[in-house]
């Protein structure tokens, strides 16, 4: 669906401030620690619901806390028929720079940790087409290798769709 247009003078009604002009977002008001699981689990704050049949472009922040050995992963949940395609920037396992290119929501990225207490974050971008199922767009994440240091994904860690179609 293009974007409306709109003639000089002309009001703009609700549902179009509210679907184009209104960004959907989540922000993480408190820490969510995840300890001795590999089981991706969807993050109890970071989902949004986007509308069927529109296009999105994503970012994300995530800020997070974890184990050398525990280390993280994610991915990204999404409803049936929808495709999201971004590109994730990250600290690498064996303690490198991380870059992932032209990801889906089914592919899961490892990332490293650097001991309790130690902050690290990730940054995505990319773009989502829902498809004509409605649902969630939810973050997903679990430790790599199950440890009893605790996997903490921290507040202030936020997703953001802007609607471009």
């Amino acid at each position: 669906m293009a974007a409306p247009v709109y003639a000089t003078g002309q009001v703009i009604d609700a549902p179009d401030v509210n679907s184009w002009f209104t960004p959907l977002a989540a922000i993480k008001t408190s820490d969510q620690p995840v300890t001795s699981s590999t089981t991706m689990i969807s993050d109890s704050q970071l989902s949004v619901t986007p509308e069927v049949s529109a296009s999105y472009f994503l970012t994300a922040y995530i800020w997070y806390q974890a184990g050398t050995v525990g280390d993280f992963k994610f991915q990204w949940g999404v409803p049936t028929g929808a495709f999201i395609r971004y590109m994730a920037l990250y600290s690498g396992l064996g303690a490198g720079f991380g870059a992932k290119q032209t990801n889906s929501a089914t592919d899961v990225i490892s990332a490293e940790g650097t001991g309790a207490g130690q902050d690290l974050a990730v940054s995505m971008t990319g773009t989502l087409v829902m498809g004509s199922t409605s649902g969630s767009v939810v973050f997903k994440w679990a430790q790599n290798t199950s440890d009893g240091t605790a996997t903490i994904v921290k507040a202030q860690s936020a997703i953001k769709l802007d609607r471009i179609a």
